[in-house]
């Protein structure tokens, strides 16, 4: 390959048949080449180094067709390449098993090997948004983008500088060395030839990019740690921050400080930044405030900058130089209007922990913010919103934040020894939502045989959807008045009834698609939750005029008096499995339990919750009942004793809306206004895992299906999600943040699959399936169809 990349090179008089050639190695025998390459051992200066070369010389010859395609291929090699430099096969079973569908990679080759059969469900449709992730030998404590957005550059706790290929994620030349101590801060400067960083060992040194040496002597002055390092634009200045409480500036090309020390805080000065003009300085302080300086003048410009509870940990100026943003330990971001020296708005909040780095985008319409909360969050100025969901993928404190030069792009450097990548835009959910709904979608129930999901919205209508083919089937029902509250099958699967703020029951004929005689008539408010009996001969409902109800389906009429005892509105009610009971959730913080047959309350209220109960459900041997509440947790209760079971389950920050039982009991699944879906275990009273994360509004309702495998949830932002419940009690974890996944035979332990970086955060094992889970990607394989030892070739389909 690298005598086909310099003959390619030096003839382009053949392009047509070059282009055939180049066409026909990477549609046909690039996975071929990766193998030859490890069964060589060659991997180490091979093939990534080959395709960034073949990248450049694609771009000289002008073949734009093939650039993606190269591209995508150099992902693929970098993400894959940790498992196929160990073992041949995982070329296929690490690389194209778990490529994304929309992969380059898997579009020319899936085809041709039997992956279909082995990723049974939740193959991603692109690549992970942390594309790239290069792990350092330390701590990552500062990383900067250069000015070309070409190049990467890291500063490690253990003081050693690295530069990195911002294209593919490969190392550039050797480290730059010299430092005597921890390094805390790294900045390119305008025209990328230059780094400049900052250290415990109270200097500050600039290094020459091309040649990796320092140039010159260090810049000594400060009597603490140098915290922080900038550039001037024109790169003719440093500025730098010490916990000496000053601020110095330093001429680059005579290597000694202008002036004297810019002196006013009173505490430490954590990060320093100039003005795009360069006229200014911001500084930010552990003294809580944040001070501008003229920087000709050496003074002071105005009162400080005050509103933080905390110590200001990271500070910068927008594009135009108007606004400075300041990230702090009270967990706020926030933006200062320099002119008038005061604050932009309200706070931006949503990290849990410490605000480490802040940064503006190159157009000044975002904010970037890393934290110790170990997740990077990307912020609409103007909005002062939160924009999407957290970038999430780092085990440890994210230290250091910045913007590519073209805005698409964050990169990240984390306590976790690694630098990420991400893609500002890219889709969140892995995975296609079932859209439809024109409103809110409040109520969502699977069929008895699991193949069909009912939605109720409130755009006023009921959607039916196939599961397996994520579709809506046949029309919408429409009858309703007012807002969908409750939807759900009856026992046989052939009905559906309905709840609304209509005041109104309703059951549909599912196959037929239509209303089954008149509504159910009698409730003086809204009807907030709906469910039939166990046989489907009757429904109960309860409503904001604090009754329930229980209706025969066949006449349509209201089974004796309204059950009464709740001081405040009826959120949700269930039957128990054998019938005879029926259990009530209400804003008057109780749950109540009632004899179908007498139709009176059994017992005291079940009292515990601080706030209203927004769900009730039995579980499937009717013996404990499970409430979720506004006061943010779930409970517990035996119903005969008529007792909260253990503490509370506590895990969500907002209101849970929706909880339901698993179909043998043995697991709770909860929805939240914190836009999460947990998954509890009933006797160990913890959550499993980690929380189930894609939905962009408050999560109303969830269920799981029959056979327990899956779990619906339906949203505030219109969409219905189908998970899969990979998180069995009964499964193996084999690795958490770990590699491989390994086969016991005959008392050896053989490798069968190794787990790529991204997709790495939870694997477990439940016979016959491995399943992958991060925070984006469910992915679960048939391990029984992976092929391994000498007889892993077939995986390649017979021509």
């Amino acid at each position: 390959m690298w005598y086909d990349k310099d003959y390619f090179k030096s003839s382009q008089g053949f392009k047509k048949e070059i282009e055939l050639q180049l066409r026909h190695f990477l549609e046909e025998n690039f996975l071929y080449w990766l193998e030859a390459h490890s069964c060589m051992s060659t991997w180490q200066n091979g093939p990534g180094a080959i395709l960034r070369e073949l990248h450049k010389w694609a771009l000289f010859m002008d073949f734009k067709e093939f650039e993606p395609v190269i591209l995508d291929f150099i992902r693929f090699e970098k993400i894959s390449r940790e498992g196929y430099m160990s073992s041949a096969p995982q070329v296929y079973y690490s690389g194209l098993m778990l490529a994304p569908l929309s992969s380059k990679a898997f579009k020319f080759y899936g085809h041709k090997y039997c992956i279909p059969a082995m990723v049974t469900s939740g193959q991603g449709h692109r690549w992970p948004r942390d594309g790239y992730v290069m792990k350092g030998t330390s701590t990552v404590k500062a990383v900067a983008f250069s000015a070309d957005g070409t190049k990467i550059v890291s500063g490690l706790e253990d003081g050693t500088i690295y530069i990195w290929d911002a294209t593919v994620g490969e190392r550039i030349g050797k480290p730059l060395e010299g430092h005597e101590s921890n390094l805390n801060s790294i900045a390119f400067s305008p025209d990328g030839t230059k780094v400049v960083s900052g250290s415990n060992d109270r200097t500050i040194r600039v290094w020459d990019v091309e040649a990796a040496k320092q140039i010159g002597d260090p810049l000594e002055g400060h009597d603490g740690w140098v915290q922080s390092v900038a550039f001037s634009p024109d790169g003719s200045k440093i500025v730098s921050g010490s916990d000496d409480r000053t601020i110095r500036v330093w001429d680059v090309e005579t290597a000694k400080q202008i002036g004297d020390p810019l002196e006013g805080h009173d505490g430490w000065v954590w990060s320093v930044a100039f003005s795009p003009d360069g006229t200014k300085v911001v500084s930010g302080s552990n003294d809580r405030t944040i001070r501008v300086w003229d920087v000709e003048a050496a003074k002071q410009i105005g009162d400080p900058l005050e509103g933080h509870d905390g110590w200001v940990q990271s500070v910068a100026f927008s594009p135009d130089g108007t606004k400075v943003v300041s990230g702090s330990d009270d967990r706020t971001i926030r933006v200062w209007d320099v002119e008038a020296a005061k604050q932009i708005g309200d706070p931006l909040e949503g990290h849990d922990d410490w605000v480490q780095s802040v940064a503006f985008s190159p157009d000044g319409t975002k904010i970037v913010s890393g934290s110790s909360d170990k997740t990077i969050r990307v912020w609409d100025v103007e909005a002062s919103k939160q924009i999407g969901d957290p970038l999430e993928g780092h085990d440890n404190c994210v230290w250091s934040v910045a913007f590519s030069p073209d805005g698409t792009k964050v990169v990240s450097g984390s306590d976790d020894r690694t630098i990420r990548v991400w893609d500002v835009e890219a889709a969140k959910q892995i995975g296609d939502p079932l859209e439809g709904h024109d409103g809110l979608v409040l109520s969502v129930a699977f069929s008895p045989d699991g193949t069909k999901i009912v939605s109720g919205s409130d755009d006023k209508t009921i959607r039916v959807w196939d599961v397996e083919a994520a579709k809506q089937i046949g029309d919408p029902l429409e009858g309703h008045e007012g807002c969908i509250n409750s939807v759900a099958f009856s026992p046989d699967g052939t009905k559906i009834v309905s709840g609304s703020s209509d005041k109104t029951i309703r059951v549909w004929d599912v196959e037929a698609a239509k209303q089954i005689g008149d509504p159910l008539e009698g409730h003086d408010g809204w009807v907030r939750s709906v469910a039939f009996s166990p046989d489907g001969t009757k429904v109960v409902s309860g409503s904001d005029d604090r009754t329930i109800r229980i209706w025969d389906v066949e006449t349509a009429k209201q089974i004796d008096d309204p059950l009464e005892g709740h001081d405040d509105w009826v959120r949700s009610v269930a039957f128990s499995p054998d019938g005879t009971k029926v259990v009530s959730g209400s804003d008057d913080r109780t749950i109540r339990v009632w004899d179908v047959e007498a139709a009176k309350q059994i017992g005291d209220p079940l009292e515990g919750h601080d706030d209203w109960v927004q769900s009730v459900a039995f579980s499937p041997d009717g013996t404990k009942i499970v409430s979720g509440s506004s006061d943010k947790t779930i409970r517990v209760w035996d119903v005969e004793a008529s007792k909260q079971i253990g503490d509370p389950l506590e895990g969500h920050d907002d209101w849970v809306q929706s909880v339901a039982f698993s179909p043998d009991g043995t697991k709770i699944v909860s929805g939240s206004d914190d836009r999460t879906i947990r998954v509890w275990d009933v006797e160990a009273a913890k959550q499993i895992g980690d929380p189930l994360e894609g939905h962009d509004g408050l999560v109303q309702s969830v269920a799981f299906s029959p056979d327990g495998t899956k779990i619906v949830s339906g949203s505030y932002d219109r969409t219905i999600q189908v998970w899969n419940d990979h998180i069995s009690l009964g499964a193996s974890q084999l690795i958490r943040h770990n590699d491989w996944i390994k086969w016991r035979t005959n008392g050896d332990m053989i490798r069968l699959l190794w787990i790529p970086y991204p997709y790495r955060s939870y694997v477990f094992t439940a016979h016959p399936c491995v399943t992958v889970l991060s925070k984006r990607h469910i992915i679960t394989m048939n391990h029984q169809s992976i092929v391994c030892g000498s007889q892993w070739a077939k995986i390649k389909k017979q021509d």
